[in-house]
C-alpha cells in the first residue's frame, strides 16, 4: 500500500510540473477568471500581451474584467451568454485595454470549468494577440475603397473577370450600361444577362485572352438593360497575380 501511494503521489507530481510548464511558456495568454470579473490566474504570456511585468501585477490591477479589460464591456456580456448556453466560446474577436491605456484585438476561447455540481464555476481560456491581423485587414479594406473610387471615377465601363468568367470587380459605368446593381452582377457571368450569341462571343473572346495571354481588342455588339443594341469596342487584358 505504501508503495502504491508513493507511486500515486509521484505521478501527481509530475502531472502537475507538466502542467506548469505548458501553463508557464506557452506562447498563447492563459487564464482563469472568476464569473464576477477577477482574474485568478495569468500566466506571463497573458501579462507580456497586455504590457504588465508579471502576472501577479495584472491580477492585482484588474479587479474589474468588464470595464478594465474590454474596451466594449458589453462583448464581455456576449462572451458569457456564449459560454452559458454552449459551455464554451470559440475565436471570439474583441478589443482589450493593455496597461498603458492602449488597445489591441485579440483572438479569445474560453469555457466553463465546474467541479461540482453547486459550484458556480470559474471561466479558463486562451487569449491571442491578433492586432497585426486586423490592422493589415483594414488597411486591406482601404485600399480596396480607394480602388473602387477609382475606378468609379472613369466614365467608360470597365470590369475585372476571374478565370470561371464571373465579375469579380465592376465600376458605376458598367453597372448603368447593366441597369442592374452592383449586387446583382458581381458572381455572375454574361450568360446570366446577355442573349445566347452575344454571351458566346464574350466568352471565347475571353478564353482566348485567358489562354493566350495576349490583349484583345474587338468592335462587337451589347444588349444594355434597357434591351437597346450597341455597338462598343472592348478592350481585354490578362491580368496575373
Amino acid at each position: 500500500m505504501t508503495d502504491e501511494v508513493k507511486r500515486f503521489t509521484e505521478g501527481l507530481r509530475r502531472s502537475e510540473a507538466n502542467y506548469r510548464g505548458i501553463f508557464e511558456h506557452a506562447l498563447e495568454g492563459v487564464y482563469q477568471s472568476s464569473l464576477e470579473g477577477r482574474f485568478l490566474k495569468a500566466n506571463p504570456a497573458l501579462a507580456r500581451i497586455l504590457g504588465y511585468d508579471s502576472p501577479d501585477e495584472l491580477i492585482a490591477a484588474i479587479t474589474d474584467i468588464r470595464h478594465q479589460f474590454y474596451v466594449h464591456p458589453l462583448d464581455r456580456d456576449t462572451l458569457l451568454g456564449a459560454i452559458a448556453n454552449q459551455q464554451q466560446a470559440f475565436g471570439f474577436e474583441t478589443e482589450v485595454y493593455r496597461r498603458d491605456g492602449s488597445t489591441i484585438w485579440v483572438l479569445l476561447s474560453a469555457r466553463l470549468r465546474r467541479d461540482r455540481a453547486d459550484d458556480p464555476g470559474i471561466i479558463e481560456g486562451f487569449i491571442t494577440d491578433i492586432t497585426s491581423r486586423k490592422r493589415a485587414e483594414e488597411a486591406l479594406a482601404e485600399s480596396r475603397n480607394f480602388l473602387d473610387e477609382i475606378i468609379d471615377s472613369f466614365g467608360d465601363p470597365m470590369f475585372v473577370k476571374d478565370s470561371r468568367h464571373r465579375w469579380v470587380l465592376l465600376n458605376k459605368a458598367f453597372c448603368s450600361v447593366m441597369g442592374r446593381p452592383r449586387h446583382e452582377l458581381l458572381g455572375r457571368s454574361d450568360h446570366d444577362f446577355f442573349p445566347v450569341a452575344e454571351a458566346e462571343i464574350f466568352w471565347a473572346k475571353d478564353e482566348m485572352v485567358l489562354a493566350t495571354g495576349r490583349e484583345n481588342t474587338n468592335e462587337e455588339f451589347l444588349t444594355d438593360g434597357q434591351g437597346v443594341k450597341r455597338t462598343i469596342l472592348t478592350r481585354n487584358s490578362l491580368f496575373v497575380d
